[in-house]
């Protein structure tokens, strides 16, 4: 095990800046320095996204370079923009050392064929935290009995709507259950004061650019489930189905009433956070884990009632009450495959990559264990310790304080035996209180397997993503009115002519070939 920097903070570092002069001196021509020196000039690049602006330097990308003794150059964009970004960079000779991509991004496959990765089969036994993930995990990042990525931790729960509870109380709501209550409560928020302030100055739901977050009621109206079948028995995108469709409806009923921002197709992230924390809109979205707690404390300090609670998935025309299952992981970690016959640089990668997926148990989670306190900043600089729990300071990711910020995979790896129980990470009474309920509907509630799952499509490759967002930019016309829902069908239609029929037909060629047929179980 590699000895714990962090715990020098403070007290080598200073002594090395004294002697530095008289060891400049006394190790001329050292076998150790020059080894040392060499590594610490040994460049590693990187490219990720975040959803707000990484900075490009700070103390916590410093931290990791002293180490790891490199010279480690990140570059993050944000998300909405990433994928045009890694494509143009993937298809140039500058393909950085470490690659991130999405989950979704099946193009992946494409990358692998093409050689553009390293094979890693060779280093999973070696690391801990690549070593836990499930060997049918790997199988959707090898070509040819090539291992090319490390998947990226996601728990079991995924992204649903929240709702302020308080908001349905005050106005005698209850919970909505379908699209026609969820379309008189949203329009009842936005017009009968439910936070009873005697102003015009709340509305129903809070969506953004490219329609983000689209709402997760449940897999039968989820975009990205592959579960509807059309007329020749085939699985078909969600983002196409029936269910999606009476979704598009409502929001569009929802706009013409007003209960939607009139200029939703423009939000960034931060403003649609703005939106729901600030007390204006009365339904956004939530997870058990990644909630900020920031965000919770100004609600609250702006409303002192306020309670915030999950909305249970609707109950489908079939009966069905669940969601689509995530996969367990959130993205993929590759490695340039110019990087081959660089055994040093690789290990050295590897070990970095291994370090930040590293999964802590609530009685590590303190100041304590050296290893976690250098990840997070070091207390009292990137973070806080209250009451036993961390608090991130506010400025320590728009300042880079942490080396957390600056890896590219910084999602622990929990291992199968560990329950996380998010709810027990957050301070602020509320944020806990909220997350510790969505863990439990999730718990609560059906997960439905994607037939997806392990396939892969040509044509999704060459047009999947420019497709997909083609059509997304015709259903936002739709919800602001622009384009009528009577043009759905011809909207369909034309999806399968630009290339949608060709990746139906290849994903279920391969759907066919697995023992499971019926995915609604």
């Amino acid at each position: 095990m590699k000895k714990a920097l962090g715990t020098w903070h403070g007290i080598v570092i200073p002594w090395l800046a004294l002697t530095a002069l008289t060891a400049a001196c006394s190790a001329a021509g050292s076998p150790a320095v020059d080894r040392e020196n060499e590594r610490r000039s040994m460049k590693i690049t990187a490219i990720d996204f975040e959803w707000d602006a990484v900075p490009e330097h700070g103390i916590g990308l410093n931290m990791i370079n002293e180490r790891f003794q490199v010279d480690y150059r990140p570059a993050f964009y944000l998300a909405d923009r990433y994928y045009d970004k890694l494509v143009s960079v993937l298809t140039s000779n500058r393909i950085p050392d470490i690659i991130s991509f999405p989950n979704d991004s099946l193009k992946f496959i494409q990358f692998a064929k093409q050689g553009l990765f390293l094979p890693l089969n060779d280093y999973i036994d070696t690391y801990s935290t690549f070593k836990a993930v499930p060997p049918a995990m790997y199988e959707r990042f090898s070509v040819n009995g090539n291992i090319y990525g490390i998947p990226q931790y996601y728990p079991s729960y995924n992204i649903t709507p929240i709702i302020r509870k308080d908001w349905l109380d005050n106005l005698g709501l209850s919970m909505p259950t379908n699209f026609e209550e969820l379309k008189q409560v949203a329009i009842a928020f936005t017009r009968d004061d439910p936070d009873g302030n005697g102003r015009d100055d709340t509305y129903g739901i809070v969506t953004g650019r490219n329609y983000y977050p689209e709402y997760d009621f449940g897999a039968y109206w989820d975009s990205a489930a592959w579960l509807h079948k059309n007329e020749a028995g085939d699985y078909i995108p969600g983002s196409v189905s029936e269910g999606f469709k009476q979704q598009i409806a409502t929001m569009a009923e929802l706009y013409a009433e007003g209960a939607l921002a009139e200029n939703f197709p423009f939000m960034t992230w931060n403003q649609l956070n703005e939106e729901f924390y600030s007390g204006k809109a009365g339904i956004y979205i939530g997870s058990p884990n990644g909630m900020i707690q920031e965000l919770m404390k100004q609600l609250v300090a702006a409303d002192p009632e306020a309670e915030v609670v999950p909305v249970p998935p609707f109950t489908d025309p079939n009966g069905r009450r669940g969601f689509l299952a995530t996969e367990g992981f959130i993205g993929i970690t590759a490695l340039s495959g110019n990087l081959s016959g660089n055994s040093e640089k690789i290990e050295t990668i590897l070990e970095m990559i291994d370090f930040g997926r590293r999964y802590y148990s609530l009685e590590e989670l303190t100041p304590d264990n050296p290893d976690f306190d250098w990840y997070m900043g070091y207390v009292g600089q990137g973070y806080d310790y209250v009451h036993g729990k961390i608090v991130a300071k506010e400025n320590s990711f728009s300042q880079g304080l942490a080396p957390v910020t600056f890896f590219v995979d910084s999602f622990e790896w929990v291992p199968e035996d560990k329950i996380p129980q998010y709810h027990k990470r957050y301070i602020f009474p509320q944020t806990a209180e909220l997350s510790e309920r969505l863990e439990q509907m999730w718990t609560d509630s059906d997960k439905y397997i994607s037939p997806l799952s392990g396939t892969y499509s040509p044509a999704h490759d060459e047009k999947g993503a420019a497709l997909h967002q083609w059509l997304r930019d015709e259903q936002i016309k739709i919800i602001l009115g622009l384009k009528p829902l009577e043009e759905w069908d011809d909207l369909v239609a034309e999806y399968m002519r630009k290339g949608g029929s060709q990746m139906i037909k290849e994903f279920n060629q391969e759907i066919r070939q697995k023992e499971r047929q019926d995915y609604w179980e």
